[in-house]
């Protein structure tokens, strides 16, 4: 079963349990009156499903953005805009685009990016939010893959460059490719630490964020800076 086939068969337990769903949404309309016409979350999206209610959707769809603090009410938003992942999948967004996987990998992958964008988007009032979080989600896989692409097409395996054949440096074309060579030079002389020849690459060939570099060698934002100055300052030194 795919990600969106087990969300839709969860919702069928947990969208209208009397105790707890009902309970949410009569709390949730102390807020957001417009959630205060249905008797439970399951009921407000099938609602939503029937014809001429687009004023309605975006009403109820705005108001569980608002609410996405909870994690219920940020369930209950995913689930409304699955049938719009599936859109998403089947005009043919995956694949290459968005450097998805099998089909159940990339309806996997949208799912997680769509629950990241409505839970980092909580308390906002776009004008469409169902295509607001869609299109946030999209642009997040799209941008990891370019950059995956890129860091790929890139790739400098500096594990295996100590007893890589002499490059000149004036061979380089471009500004990255001078300091890859630099940085491959520097390790291979013994002066710059395998740690901090990734870092300088991430983010000075790849182009990665600080923090997001940091996040793949599972360093905290600070330790990434103090080390990314301790990096520079090695190079510096094996280059002078």
């Amino acid at each position: 079963m795919s990600v969106i086939g087990a969300l839709e068969a969860e919702w069928q337990r947990i969208g209208a349990t009397p105790a707890a769903a009902c309970a949410e949404l009569r709390r949730w309309a102390v807020v957001e009156p417009v959630l205060g016409a249905s008797a439970s979350p399951a009921d407000v999206l099938r609602q939503l499903a029937e014809p001429g209610r687009g004023e309605l959707a975006t009403g109820v769809l705005g108001a569980l953005l608002h609410l996405a603090d909870d994690p219920f009410a940020a369930r209950s938003l995913l689930q409304a805009v699955l049938p719009g992942l599936k859109g998403v999948l089947v005009k043919g967004f995956n694949g290459q685009q968005l450097g998805l996987g099998s089909q159940r990998d990339g309806d996997a992958e949208l799912v997680a990016a769509t629950w990241e964008a409505i839970r980092a988007h909580a308390g906002e009032s776009p004008r469409f939010p169902a295509r607001y979080v869609i299109g946030v989600a999209v642009r997040s896989l799209r941008t990891r893959h370019q950059v995956e692409a890129r860091r790929q097409d890139h790739t400098v395996a500096l594990d295996h460059e100590r007893h890589a054949p002499v490059v000149e440096l004036d061979d380089a074309r471009t500004g990255d490719e001078q300091l890859a060579l630099r940085i491959v030079e520097a390790v291979r002389s013994g002066d710059l630490a395998i740690e901090h020849a990734r870092l300088l690459y991430a983010t000075g060939v790849v182009g990665l964020r600080a923090v997001d570099a940091g996040r793949q060698v599972s360093l905290r934002p600070r330790a990434v800076y103090h080390a990314l100055a301790k990096a520079g300052a090695e190079l510096m030194r094996a280059t002078a």
